[in-house]
């Protein structure tokens, strides 16, 4: 099963990055290889460091990460969130030209706890699953229940830890999700595909809920979401 650990990144993460590089040449799955797709200001320079990075892994494997980046247009100026939808968007294009089975979405601020993570999800056989992981310094699970529409409580969280069962979400974050290719070769990262949900993982969500592709969350997957709080971080709720 050949993996993609992909994300797309600007200046504004790489306080945590060495985090997520230490993570990949650690991590137990050995048939993979690592996509950066830069976006934002200063993409120059950081694209020069990207290019010295080298892993040496648990494998006996070296890896280089693919470089990816985005560059607007002259005379055309985009916000963070269409230019991190277009980063997924490229990645998403580069992974099915290139036949990888599944990408795992893993953001540089989110540091799965296990190093085996990408084969615990994959062992559930569900073509879109997400680990847990919580809003910065907060208790609050970036998941939202089917049920009620808003995010999952610690109570039901820890339920399902000790069931051993899968959460079916609403909408989850991409900081630690896998994507099976029957998947991503159909839903593209785009604002029409968005609905009302125009956050790039959320918006992404709807369009997989368009097309009737449930969302699962293995709770006993976690993350450590690395970084300063989010301001004004308010729980989500949807419509039933």
């Amino acid at each position: 099963m050949k993996v993609l650990i992909a994300a797309p990144i600007s200046g504004h993460k790489q306080y945590s990055i060495n985090q997520w590089f230490e993570w990949i040449a650690r991590q137990s799955h050995k048939d993979y290889d690592f996509i950066l797709c830069v976006n934002g200001k200063n993409q120059y320079k950081l694209v020069s460091m990207l290019k010295q990075v080298e892993l040496n892994d648990v494998h006996g494997q070296t890896k280089h990460p693919i470089i990816m980046w985005i560059e607007n247009r002259e005379g055309i100026n985009t916000n963070i969130l269409q230019n991190i939808t277009h980063a997924r968007e490229s990645i998403r294009r580069f992974a099915v030209k290139h036949n990888y089975d599944k990408i795992f979405w893993s953001d540089t601020d989110t540091i799965p706890r296990d190093l085996n993570t990408i084969d615990l999800l994959t062992a559930h056989d569900k073509p879109a699953i997400s680990g847990l992981y919580f809003y910065k310094k907060t208790r609050v699970p970036i998941a939202v229940s089917t049920k009620t529409g808003t995010n999952f409580t610690l109570d039901i969280l820890e339920k399902a830890v000790i069931d051993k069962k899968l959460l079916e979400c609403a909408l989850w974050g991409l900081g630690c999700c896998l994507i099976d290719r029957s998947v991503f070769t159909e839903v593209t990262f785009e604002y029409k595909m968005f609905g009302k949900e125009r956050g790039d993982d959320y918006g992404f969500c709807y369009a997989l809920k368009e097309r009737k592709i449930k969302r699962w969350l293995d709770p006993r997957v976690i993350c450590h979401h690395l970084g300063k709080a989010m301001k004004n971080m308010t729980p989500v709720r949807v419509g039933k």
